[in-house]
């Protein structure tokens, strides 16, 4: 229920333009419907200070930066915009995911440390198999990888013993 609200919240206004009761709008985006999505002409990750406003407060932004700085595209964060809003949301933490090849290729730390300069808020670029851990303090780590020698079953997940 509070999912819905939140999302009608940030489509309203797409909502109203497309002509479309906003509620229909934020179930039919929860349930993954590509139709509302493209009626709505919803962007991709591009940044909004309407959004920025709405994580005042929060300690971690997991941003998705796909481009590296001077290099805005519609619809996309890029580095630039993601010091923007670590400078208006002012979290503890931010980690730049959703990594384009372009961003990439620019190196992804470097860009991390670009926004770090410009906003003041410690960022990091996400990495494959990397661990974040929201607590009293926060940490960042790795999680082993699975070596592929013996057959992985998590202990949390049924099996034919377990079941029996």
């Amino acid at each position: 229920h509070r999912c819905l609200h939140s999302v009608m919240h940030i489509i309203e206004d797409n909502a109203e333009r497309a002509g479309i009761p906003v509620r229909f709008a934020a179930t039919k985006l929860v349930e993954g419907d590509e139709h509302v999505k493209k009626a709505l002409d919803l962007s991709d990750t591009e940044y909004d200070e309407e959004i920025g406003r709405q994580y005042m407060g929060s300690r971690v932004l997991i941003l998705p930066v796909t481009t590296p700085h001077d290099n805005k595209i519609p619809w996309h964060m890029c580095t630039d915009t993601a010091a923007e809003i670590c400078a208006l949301v002012r979290p503890e933490l931010a980690v730049f995911i959703h990594l384009g090849i372009v961003m990439i290729e620019e190196d992804p730390e470097k860009e991390a440390a670009i926004c770090q300069e410009r906003s003041g808020v410690r960022t990091v670029a996400g990495r494959d198999l990397m661990t974040l851990d929201v607590g009293e303090n926060i940490s960042l780590g790795e999680r082993m990888a699975y070596d592929g020698r013996e057959p992985f079953i998590p202990s949390w997940a049924p099996t034919r013993q377990r079941l029996v």
